[in-house]
C-alpha cells in the first residue's frame, strides 16, 4: 500500500478563494495566461481557449452559480514514494474562443516529472452563447481527482488538449516529508 500524500498549503494563496465579478482578471491575478492556438495568415493568433486551474481541497458554486475554490494547494508531501493522493479536486474557469459553440471535447491528463500521464478525464462541454456578458462563453470545472498514484518526487502538471490545442494549467509538487524527531 502505499502512502498518503498530505497538502501542504500555498504560501502565495488564500485559504480560500472565491471567483465572483472578476472572472477575466482572475487569469491575471493568477499568473496564467493564454496560449495561441489558430496562428493566422497576418501572423497574429487567435487563442482558443483560456484556462485558470486549481488543485483544492473543496469547489463548488454558490447559490448564484459563481464557482467557489476553497484550500487550495500546489505541494505535497509523502513519507515514501510511489505513494497515494486519495482524494482532491481540479478547479476552475475555461474561456472558450468567442466563436466556439456546442459539444467541445477535451482531455485532462495529470502528467508525471517525465511527462507520462498518471491521471487521465476525458470529457465534452456544451459551449453555449453568453448573452448580455462581455467575456466569451466559459465552462466551470470541478473535477474529483481519486486514488491518485505518484510514482516519484516531482513535478507534476496538468495538460488540457482540446482539438489538438494543449494548453498547460497548474504544477503540483510532491516531495518526501520530512521526519520529525522522536523525543
Amino acid at each position: 500500500a502505499s502512502p498518503a500524500a498530505k497538502a501542504v498549503p500555498a504560501a502565495t494563496m488564500a485559504a480560500a478563494l472565491i471567483i465572483k465579478h472578476a472572472k477575466r482578471f482572475i487569469l491575471f491575478l493568477c499568473f496564467t495566461g493564454k496560449q495561441p492556438a489558430y496562428f493566422m495568415p497576418n501572423g497574429g493568433y487567435t487563442a482558443r481557449v483560456e484556462c485558470t486551474l486549481f488543485f483544492c481541497h473543496r469547489a463548488g458554486s454558490d447559490e448564484s452559480g459563481q464557482l467557489e475554490v476553497r484550500g487550495i494547494f500546489d505541494e505535497l508531501r509523502a513519507p515514501s514514494f510511489p505513494a497515494r493522493q486519495p482524494r482532491m479536486r481540479l478547479a476552475g474557469l475555461v474561456s472558450w474562443n468567442d466563436g466556439e459553440r456546442g459539444r467541445v471535447p477535451f482531455l485532462i491528463e495529470l502528467l508525471d516529472p517525465g511527462d507520462k500521464a498518471v491521471f487521465t478525464i476525458q470529457g465534452f462541454s456544451e459551449v453555449e452563447e453568453s448573452p448580455g456578458s462581455a467575456a466569451p462563453p466559459r465552462t466551470q470545472l470541478n473535477l474529483p481527482l481519486e486514488d491518485v498514484t505518484f510514482p516519484e518526487p516531482g513535478r507534476y502538471r496538468v495538460r488540457l488538449e482540446v482539438d489538438g490545442t494543449q494548453v498547460y494549467g497548474p504544477s503540483l509538487y510532491l516531495g518526501k516529508a520530512h521526519e520529525s524527531p522522536v523525543e
